[in-house]
């Protein structure tokens, strides 16, 4: 994975193990991220694409919600 904006990578090597190995650099650790972004989706039980949605205000804000626009996941 790369990041243009920040300069940051994330490469993972698998291993014939079933282990594997991350090397990640820069400001975002994005493997980090995306293993986050999957143990929260563990977490809520791991919902389906169209549980999913985004509204956005006429500010610019961003909120992606989960079932129903009432329960935020997160605001951007």
């Amino acid at each position: 994975m790369h990041d243009v904006s920040s300069g940051s990578w994330a490469r993972v090597t698998m291993h014939r193990e079933a282990a594997f190995t991350v090397h990640q650099l820069g400001p975002r650790h994005l493997w980090s991220e995306v293993d986050d972004a999957y143990r929260g989706w563990i977490s809520a039980g791991r919902p389906t694409p169209d549980q999913y949605g985004l509204t956005t205000t006429a500010d610019g804000a961003h909120r992606v919600w989960l079932d129903e626009p009432s329960n935020v996941i997160t605001s951007l």
